[in-house]
């Protein structure tokens, strides 16, 4: 009895932990106290032995169907770095309830197109953006995540307020190219020694949808994004231009998206990466992000409509 009331009412794992104690420390007793009572009464020892196994079972399916029951929901999750960047999904998601994870991380649920969502801004850097990604995946069941905001355009064709759909990501601060653990070992930019990770690919699929979403007159890029932990000015844009090459000659420069993607990548789940250019190779970085990062962030809203309305 006490196995089974314990059973039918916890409801976390380290309370059902302890209804099975519960209940197997209290099935050895009924059994202890079942054969007194057949050895004085005449009640076969089997059968005390069948109603004990049995109630054991019944025991372990109101477990399972508990787990089943309390499985996190299934929630596309969708991260900005800053508030501007999120703007537009507190415009249009419905039902928004606020989760307060810690001062510096507020997640916020509900749903658009009738999907469940969970979105945030957790901040500029890889480690805030890292650790709120695996906040959501370790809360929810994840089955998307999509990263947008802003990013600094490589590439002399690109034009501020066009958006760059991430092939794929690297992090480009991860540099072991001077560690030779073993003789003939050699890494490039960006790659993780031993794993071999380098590149983290979008999910194909919710890339084609990105790249099927209406985009109006905004230029739209395929290509590959590079993620480090400098915002990085005109100037030093054009002084890295080894690192650049090195890189495949990426399309844009941010400060989260690698991590986001590595993050994904442990977890495996699948992952998007969206950038729109808030400064190019021209003119002062600082003055432009300043300037069209609200603008540069709207034009991204339509292409993360888009995937999660047709998901």
């Amino acid at each position: 009895i006490i196995g089974v009331i314990a059973a039918m009412t916890s409801t976390s794992t380290r309370y059902l932990t302890v209804a099975v104690a519960l209940a197997s420390a209290a099935l050895v007793e009924a059994q202890k106290k079942g054969k007194e009572c057949a050895a004085s009464d005449g009640i076969s020892p089997m059968l005390v032995m069948m109603v004990g196994l049995l109630t054991l079972v019944i025991i372990t399916l109101l477990l399972f169907v508990r787990e089943a029951s309390n499985k996190p929901e299934k929630r596309v999750a969708i991260l900005g770095a800053m508030p501007p960047e999120i703007a537009m999904l507190k415009k249009h998601v419905q039902n928004i309830e606020e989760i307060v994870v810690n001062p510096f991380l507020t997640m916020y649920t509900g749903s658009l197109h009738g999907k469940d969502v969970v979105f945030a801004s957790p901040g500029v850097g890889m480690v805030f953006a890292a650790t709120a990604v695996t906040t959501m995946i370790d809360k929810y069941d994840i089955v998307a995540v999509i990263f947008t905001g802003v990013a600094g355009g490589l590439k002399p064709k690109t034009k501020v307020g066009d958006i760059i759909l991430a092939a794929d990501v690297i992090n480009y601060d991860m540099d072991v190219t001077a560690f030779v653990p073993f003789p003939g070992a050699s890494f490039k930019r960006g790659e993780l020694p031993f794993i071999s990770w380098r590149e983290y690919p979008a999910d194909p699929r919710l890339l084609e949808l990105a790249q099927a979403a209406p985009h109006g007159k905004v230029g739209v890029t395929t290509g590959r994004i590079v993620t480090g932990s400098e915002f990085v000015t005109v100037p030093r844009k054009k002084a890295l231009k080894n690192v650049w090459k090195d890189l495949g000659d990426p399309d844009a420069v941010e400060m989260e998206c690698a991590a986001i993607a590595q993050v994904c990548k442990c977890y495996n789940v699948p992952f998007l990466g969206l950038r729109a250019l808030s400064d190019n190779l021209e003119g002062d970085a600082n003055d432009d992000f300043n300037a069209f990062t609200e603008e540069a962030a709207d034009n991204l809203w339509y292409v993360v409509d888009h995937v999660v309305k047709s998901m």
